[in-house]
């Protein structure tokens, strides 16, 4: 599949919204990140992967470069991996609540899917 962004330029973008969200977004999970990550800051995903690794603790799933903490991880499979990059593109062309809302939903959903067989205790279907 052809992307918009590279991998790099992808992850400069989610940094600038990180760091300075100037949109002004909402955060997700209980956060106050509109993408949830584990850690002090956004660390570099390598979205060219086929894999990308996400981890629930403190309350809420995100994406997990240094699990130093941790915490259950999961990988997403090679189409949740498109699918998430294609959200992504998305909300660094347009950022919007919604948006981040929607990849946040569906990061837990993947989370939960992972899990099925699995008697990990996981966060309310409210949030």
């Amino acid at each position: 599949m052809r992307w918009k962004y590279s991998s790099d330029e992808l992850n400069m973008q989610i940094a600038e919204i990180d760091a300075y969200n100037e949109p002004g977004l909402a955060g997700c999970g209980g956060t106050d990140m509109p993408i949830p990550y584990h850690g002090w800051y956004w660390r570099d995903v390598c979205f060219d992967a086929d894999t990308i690794m996400f981890a629930y603790g403190r309350g809420y799933v995100g994406f997990c470069e240094q699990n130093k903490r941790g915490f259950p991880e999961y990988y997403t499979t090679q189409e949740q991996t498109a699918i998430i990059r294609t959200m992504l593109e998305h909300i660094v062309d347009q950022p919007s609540d919604e948006k981040c809302q929607a990849l946040y939903s569906y990061i837990k959903l993947c989370y939960l899917e992972s899990n099925k067989n699995k008697q990990n205790k996981f966060i309310n279907s409210e949030e």
